[in-house]
C-alpha cells in the first residue's frame, strides 16, 4: 500500500491492543472478539486499527521488550477458532491450551487435515530463516527453567543451524509444537487482516527499536549486538531524562553494533521490516529518535550517565526505501528530538506524533499544541505511555484547564456532550491527516485503564475490555464526530491491499 493511499485524506483510527479485548481468559484472543472488533470500526466510519507489537513476551508482559522481534504472540491464539480449523471438539474459550495444540499436531501428524498440513509446512519452509532458531530458543528457554540464554550450558550458548549434539527428541518434538503454534497465530491474523481489509480497515502495527537482552535475536545475532564474551551487555540502551521519566529510562537491552549492521547492509533490519509488513499496512517506527544517535550507559550507572552515540539511519532508511519503497512509515519522534532527527524523518517524509496531552506546558512552538499542527502527522490524545485522557484532565490545574478549553473549537466546547468527547473532538478536529484514539479516552476511562507507567514494572500492559461495553452505541457517537471533523466518507478501498513483500522474495533471504 502506498503512502499516499493511506495519508492522502483525513482519516480516523484507534487504538486497542488485541490482549485488551474481552473474554474468559488472561488476556484477549484473536477471535469473535477481534471480529467484533473490527465490525464496530466499520460502523463508527474508521479506517485504521492500531495496536501494540504482536511479539512474544517476556515476564513483564511487555510488548516492547520481547523475546523475538520476528515470532508473534501465541498466547492471542483462539481456541475455538483451532478447533474449528482442525475439527476437534470444543473447547474451553480463551488461549488455546497445549492440550489443544497436541491435538491438533496429532491432526497433522495422521493426516487427518491434509490442508492444514500443506499449510503448515508452507509457512515452516517460507519463514525458515527465523522460525526454527526461535523455537529452539523458547525451547531450550523452557527446558532451562527460564534462565537467560548466557546461563545456559555452554553448549547451547550460541545458536547452530546444525548443532554437534544432537537435540533430543523431546526437545525436537517440543520445537515443532511451537512452530505449530507460530502457524496458527500467523493463520489467525491473516484471516483477521483479510476481514479488516476487505471493510477497508488498515492494520497499523509498531516496531519495537530493541528485543529484550534475553532474545532469540540476541542469541542468534550476537554479532549484531554489543555484548560481552559472556553474552552479556556491555551498554544498556535508554534514554535521558525527558517528559516520561525525571530519571531517565533504562531499559536492560543491549544497544546494536551499527558498523556490523551497515557492513551487511542492514540484511537483518530490512528481513525484520519485510516480516512485520507480513502483518500490517502501516508500521509505526518505535523511538525514531535511536535512528539518528542512541543513548546508552554503562551496565553499572544510572541512565543519567549515559551519552549519545551516532546511528547510520540516514544510510538504513536509504534501504528501506530502495526495498520497501512509498510504504507508509511513521515516525514515533517523541523525547529529547533535535534538529538532526527531524532532518532524518522530513528527509524521508515519515510523518510524526503529536499528543494531545503534551500540548499544553505553555511553552511557546510547542509542537503538539493543537495550533502547531501540520498535515503530515499522527495525532493522538494520547499513548500506551500516557495516562488516559481523562486521568490526564483529572489531574491538571484550573489554569491548565483553562488553556485546553481555549484550544477547542465552538463544537468541542459543547458542554451538554460529556468532557471526555470534548477532548475526542479536538484531537479529531486536528490538522493531522490522521487522527488516533485509544479506546480507552473514547469510552471516558480514569486511571484505573492506563495500559503502562514507564519507569515501572507492576500493574502494567494488563488493561482489559469487561465485554460489557456497548460497541454499537459507541459507534454511533464516534461516527457522528468523525464525519463532523472530515474524517469519514470513503473507506480504504479492499482493491489497494496489495499482496505483502515477503520474506521468501526478499533478495536479503538468509537460510538458518
Amino acid at each position: 500500500m502506498r503512502r499516499d493511499f493511506v495519508f492522502g485524506r483525513r482519516r480516523a483510527g484507534v487504538l486497542l491492543h488485541p490482549t485488551s479485548l474481552p473474554g474468559p481468559g488472561p488476556v484477549g484472543t484473536l477471535g469473535k472478539a477481534a471480529i467484533e472488533f473490527i465490525d464496530f470500526l466499520s460502523e463508527a466510519g474508521v479506517t485504521v486499527w492500531q495496536t501494540l507489537p504482536l511479539l512474544p513476551v517476556n515476564e513483564s508482559a511487555s510488548p516492547y521488550q520481547p523475546l523475538s522481534l520476528f515470532a508473534g504472540n501465541t498466547a492471542l491464539i483462539d481456541a475455538e477458532q483451532v478447533a474449528e480449523d482442525f475439527e476437534l471438539p470444543n473447547p474451553a474459550p480463551g488461549t488455546a491450551s497445549p492440550a489443544l495444540i497436541h491435538a491438533a499436531m496429532g491432526r497433522i501428524r495422521n493426516g487427518g487435515n491434509r490442508a492444514m498440513s500443506n499449510a503448515f509446512e508452507a509457512f515452516r519452509h517460507h519463514h525458515r530463516s527465523w522460525l526454527r532458531p526461535w523455537c529452539q530458543f523458547h525451547t531450550l528457554r523452557t527446558q532451562f527453567d527460564g534462565a537467560a540464554w548466557p546461563y545456559w550450558p555452554a553448549c547451547f550458548r550460541y545458536y547452530e543451524p546444525d548443532p554437534v549434539l544432537p537435540l533430543d527428541k523431546y526437545i525436537e518434538a517440543a520445537m515443532d509444537r511451537e512452530a505449530l503454534r507460530q502457524f496458527l497465530f500467523h493463520q489467525q491474523w491473516r484471516q483477521l487482516k483479510t476481514a479488516a481489509n476487505r471493510r477497508g480497515i488498515a492494520l497499523y502495527g509498531d516496531l519495537p527499536f530493541y528485543p529484550s537482552a534475553d532474545s532469540a535475536d540476541t542469541w542468534q545475532y550476537q554479532h549484531y549486538f554489543n555484548l560481552d564474551a559472556d553474552g552479556h551487555p556491555r551498554r544498556i540502551a535508554g534514554v535521558p531524562p525527558d517528559a516520561f521519566s525525571e530519571a531517565g529510562q533504562s531499559w536492560g537491552t543491549p544497544v546494536y553494533d551499527w558498523a556490523r549492521l551497515q557492513e551487511d547492509g542492514f540484511k537483518w533490519w530490512l528481513e525484520r521490516l519485510m516480516n512485520q509488513l507480513e502483518l500490517f499496512d502501516i508500521l509505526r517506527l518505535d523511538h525514531f529518535r535511536g535512528l539518528e544517535s542512541c543513548w546508552s550507559h554503562p551496565i553499572d550507572s544510572d541512565p543519567a550517565d549515559g551519552e549519545w552515540t551516532p546511528v547510520p539511519g540516514e544510510a538504513l532508511l536509504q534501504q528501506v526505501h530502495r526495498v520497501l519503497g512509498d510504504f507508509p512509515l511513521v515516525a514515533e519522534d517523541l523525547g529529547h528530538i533535535t534538529p538532526a532527527v527531524e532532518q532524518l524523518r522530513d528527509q524521508f517524509a515519515l510523518p510524526g506524533m503529536r499528543i494531545w496531552q503534551f500540548g499544553f506546558d505553555g511553552k511557546e512552538g510547542n509542537p503538539h499544541h493543537p495550533d502547531n499542527h501540520d498535515s503530515h502527522c499522527v495525532v493522538y490524545t494520547g499513548t500506551h505511555d500516557n495516562n488516559t485522557l481523562m486521568g490526564w484532565w483529572s489531574g491538571l490545574e484550573e489554569e491548565q484547564r483553562e488553556g485546553v478549553l481555549a484550544a477547542l473549537s465552538e463544537q468541542a466546547l459543547d458542554t451538554e456532550q460529556p468532557m471526555h468527547w470534548r477532548l475526542v473532538n479536538g484531537c479529531l478536529e486536528s490538522l493531522g491527516q490522521l487522527s488516533v484514539i485509544p479506546l480507552q479516552d473514547l469510552l471516558g476511562l480514569g486511571n484505573e485503564a492506563r495500559m503502562n507507567t514507564p519507569g515501572t514494572t507492576a500493574g502494567n500492559w494488563s488493561w482489559r475490555m469487561s465485554g460489557k461495553e456497548s460497541l454499537p452505541a459507541l459507534a454511533a457517537c464516534l461516527r457522528k464526530r468523525v464525519s463532523a471533523s472530515g474524517r469519514g466518507g470513503p473507506t480504504l478501498n479492499p482493491q489497494l491491499f496489495p499482496s505483502r513483500i515477503t520474506t521468501a522474495s526478499s533478495p536479503f533471504r538468509r537460510d538458518g
